[in-house]
């Protein structure tokens, strides 16, 4: 049932592969677009598959985060008028 609540909320779902989980999210252990959000399982008692799953979203958001802390309305503008520089010299 949690893991119907989950999907009807846009959460998303890692969960052991037990019960009706893979007649909800399919037969794929793969990561699945169920809704727009990731769902993604792993067969029960392989803590290692729990491990991989975990850290790839760490390191996912990881890279987000960096990548944002480098955004500013400074760079912005000085990316944006580089580039019109750029226009204007004909390089673009």
């Amino acid at each position: 049932m949690a893991l119907l609540e989950s999907l009807a909320v846009g959460v998303p779902v890692i969960a052991a592969d037990v019960g009706w989980v893979s007649d909800i999210l399919g037969k794929s252990m793969g990561p699945t677009l169920f809704g727009g959000e990731v769902c993604t399982r792993f067969e029960p008692g392989r803590v290692d598959q729990l491990v991989d799953i975990l850290d790839y979203l760490v390191r996912g958001r990881r890279a987000l985060r960096d990548r944002v802390l480098g955004l500013s309305y400074a760079s912005y503008a000085d990316n944006l008028l580089t580039f019109f520089e750029d226009i204007g010299r004909g390089e673009r």
